[in-house]
């Protein structure tokens, strides 16, 4: 059976990547930092739930090696955790976003540089200027 890891599973599009693999009757594995009722209606469907996993914090990778759970074979991983500083997305100004993506883009780098190739397209660009107000010359 296939075994499928989604990291930031609770709500949102990792939550809806739980139920759509949880439809195809697969090894479900789903992270998060705290449980709630919605992942945890998965455990009866092959699904099993770690919590306290917080990938901003250093010590996540220990968790990850310690962890009797997970199997030894991974066959999908879905990455989608991200901190989302409000419930809804109601009312957000730019300058809203902006501040939840300094956030989530801190606490993926840390102290690491970022290496962004450039198309010059407008998507690209965007996300250039964007990261460069986060990274500073931490981005190259």
């Amino acid at each position: 059976m296939t075994n499928v890891l989604i990291i930031g599973a609770s709500r949102g599009i990792g939550l809806e990547f739980a139920n759509q693999f949880s439809k195809k009757g697969v090894n479900l594995y789903l992270t998060c930092r705290k449980s709630n009722p919605q992942i945890t209606s998965f455990t009866n469907n092959n699904a099993k739930i770690i919590e306290n996993i917080d990938i901003s914090k250093d010590e996540v990778s220990d968790l990850f090696k310690n962890n009797e759970i997970l199997p030894k074979k991974i066959d999908i991983c879905v990455f989608n955790a991200g901190v989302l500083t409000r419930d809804n997305l109601e009312n957000w100004s730019s300058d809203d976003i902006l501040q939840q993506i300094d956030e989530v883009v801190a606490a993926e780098v840390k102290d690491e540089e970022v290496l962004l190739a450039l198309s010059g397209g407008v998507d690209s660009t965007v996300l250039a200027a964007v990261l460069h107000r986060t990274l500073g010359n931490r981005l190259t």
